[in-house]
């Protein structure tokens, strides 16, 4: 090879020294654009997975809250119609508790004035009726012979007997075939007809 051959090579391969150079430097940047265009895919990527999973969770748990209600509001409605069922058998039985409770307490809380009272109560439906006998408990017996009870029994002629079957309280009057049950009992038994009859 001589001289000319020599310089035309040599400027060749420098001519493809800087082709090659300028190629690679090319390369070089679409690589670098490529690998910044792959990382903002992969951001992008992971912030869209992340958004469908939070999604995804929200959903679920708007879906697991939608279903834990209807669950529990049908777990209301069957606790409801069970207490309706047991109640539907109960309302006698209850109507009897709250009776026996209420003359409990009537007997409990019975005061020394309550005998003057449930005689007036008596006398007061026998009104117009000259001649009663009243019974009443030995309890009361004192108040409706003292001044008290002669201040109740006014004009009538009325007969008070001693009746031990009878709390203090309670009174029973009769004159010509009428009677007047002034018993807890027989009261409480005219409010439980009452109650029946307002029943629903």
């Amino acid at each position: 090879m001589d001289g000319a051959d020599g310089e035309r090579t040599a400027g060749r391969t420098t001519r493809i020294a800087a082709e090659v150079w300028e190629v690679r430097q090319a390369a070089r940047v679409m690589l670098e654009a490529a690998r910044d265009e792959a990382a903002r895919i992969r951001s992008r990527a992971a912030e869209e997975a992340e958004e469908a999973r939070r999604g995804a969770v929200e959903a679920g748990r708007e879906e697991g809250l939608a279903l834990g209600l209807a669950r529990a509001a049908a777990e209301v409605l069957r606790g409801a119609a069970e207490r309706e069922r047991l109640l539907a058998g109960c309302d006698g039985e209850l109507l009897a508790l709250a009776v026996e409770m209420a003359e409990r307490i009537l007997r409990r809380e019975v005061r020394a004035e309550d005998g003057l009272a449930a005689a007036g109560r008596a006398l007061a439906e026998l009104r117009g009726v000259r001649r009663v006998t009243l019974r009443a408990s030995p309890a009361d017996l004192e108040s409706l012979r003292g001044p008290p009870g002669r201040a109740l029994l006014g004009e009538a002629c009325v007969r008070i007997l001693t009746d031990a079957g009878l709390g203090p309280g309670e009174v029973i009057a009769e004159a010509g075939g009428a009677s007047v049950d002034g018993t807890f009992r027989a009261q409480l038994a005219e409010l439980r007809r009452a109650l029946a009859e307002g029943a629903p």
